[in-house]
C-alpha cells in the first residue's frame, strides 16, 4: 500500500539531526542522540511510522562526568556479521577531547542492552575525531572506518580519514587522509561520511561547510571497489556538491546523511535540513527521499522533496 510521507519525516520531536536510518529484518530503525542526552533507537515496520512509533528506547546514557559525558553526537546503528553496533562520538565537555566510540549489543535486539563503549584507538596518535562510519567493501570483504578528524592536535581544519578494521571495535592500520576541504563550497571542514556501494563503485557522501550555516551541503568522493582504498590518489572528488540549500521548498543547510533500502530494494537517503536560513543547530530535522543516480552511476539528490510516496 502506498503511503505519503511529508518531510521532515520526524515531526514528533523538534530536533532530529544527523539522521541514521537502517532497514533490517523487515523493520526500519532510526538512531539518534536527541541533543546529546544519550543514544536512542526507534523501530517501526514502516518508514512513515517511525515518527510516531511507540517502540523506542534510550539504550545508553552518558555518565555525569568523564570522557563520554558530554556532546554525544552522530550515532549510527550497524548490523555487522549478525551483531548490532552503535558508532558514536563524545567528549568530557572540552571539544579537544572528542573521540570515537563503538558499543556492541549484548543481545540480538538493537533496542536491548549494550556493552560499555569501546574507544577506537588511532594507531599513529590520539587525534580528535567525530562522525565515524563503518562499511565493508563488497568486493573483498575488508572492513573500514571513515571519520572526520584534525590533521594535528589543534582545531583548524576537518579532513576525512580512513583505516582498515580487524573488527567493528578495532582498527588494524594507521589512519590515511583521503580528502581535505579544497573547494570553496567546503569552507574549512568535511564531516559526516556515509557510504553506499553500487556496480563496483564505493561512493562516500560527506557533509561540507559549517553545520550551523545555510551553506552546509553534501559532497561526494568515489573509488573503484577493486582499487586500494588506502591510497588517496585512487579517490575522486566531485567538483560540485550533490545536495545544496533550496529556498523554494524551505530547505537550508542540508547535510549529514545516511543511506537505507526501501521495501522494494530501492535506494533512499536520509539527511537533516533547517527550515529557515538563519536558524541554528536546533532547527535540524530529518528528511527522507529516494536517492537519484546519474548516468555515470553516481548518487545525487536532484531536489529536496517536501512529500514522497513509499509502497509498504
Amino acid at each position: 500500500m502506498a503511503q505519503t510521507i511529508t518531510n521532515p519525516l520526524i515531526q514528533s520531536v523538534p530536533f532530529s539531526p544527523d539522521p541514521y536510518i537502517i532497514r533490517e529484518g523487515g523493520f526500519y530503525y532510526f538512531c539518534l542522540s536527541r541533543g546529546g542526552t544519550g543514544l536512542w533507537v526507534w523501530r517501526s515496520p514502516t518508514l512513515a511510522g517511525l515518527d510516531t512509533t511507540p517502540d523506542k528506547k534510550l539504550v545508553w546514557q552518558p555518565p555525569a562526568t568523564g570522557p563520554l559525558s558530554k556532546e554525544v553526537w552522530a550515532p549510527e546503528l550497524h548490523f555487522i556479521d549478525g551483531k548490532w553496533y552503535i558508532v558514536t562520538c563524545a567528549d568530557d565537555g572540552n571539544n579537544d577531547n572528542h573521540r570515537v566510540y563503538v558499543l556492541e549489543a549484548e543481545t540480538d535486539d538493537p533496542l536491548g542492552s549494550y556493552k560499555a563503549p569501546v574507544k577506537i584507538q588511532w594507531q599513529d596518535d590520539d587525534f580528535w575525531g567525530i562522525d565515524a562510519t563503518i562499511f565493508r567493501n563488497d568486493h573483498d570483504g575488508q572492513l573500514y572506518m571513515v571519520w572526520s578528524g584534525w590533521p594535528g592536535k589543534v582545531n583548524g581544519v576537518q579532513n576525512l580519514y580512513i583505516a582498515p578494521m580487524s573488527s567493528p571495535l578495532a582498527l588494524s592500520g594507521p589512519r590515511v587522509l583521503i580528502s581535505e576541504p579544497d573547494q570553496p563550497w567546503e569552507a574549512w571542514l568535511e564531516e559526516g561520511p556515509s557510504v553506499i556501494q553500487r556496480d563496483g563503485k564505493i561512493c562516500l557522501v560527506y557533509s561540507a561547510n559549517e553545520s550551523w550555516d545555510q551553506k552546509y551541503c553534501l559532497g561526494l568522493l568515489y573509488i573503484d571497489a577493486t582499487a586500494n582504498l588506502l591510497d588517496r590518489a585512487n579517490w575522486t572528488k566531485k567538483p560540485q556538491p550533490i545536495l545544496v540549500a533550496d529556498p523554494e521548498v524551505s530547505v537550508y543547510g542540508p547535510g549529514h546523511n545516511s543511506f537505507f533500502k526501501g521495501p522494494d530494494g530501492s535506494d533512499w537517503i536520509a539527511y537533516h535540513a533547517k527550515g529557515a536560513p538563519e536558524s541554528g543547530w536546533g532547527d535540524r530535522r530529518a528528511w527522507v527521499q529516494p536517492l537519484d543516480w546519474d548516468e555515470d552511476g553516481l548518487p545525487y539528490v536532484a531536489k529536496p522533496a517536501p512529500t514522497v510516496e513509499v509502497s509498504e
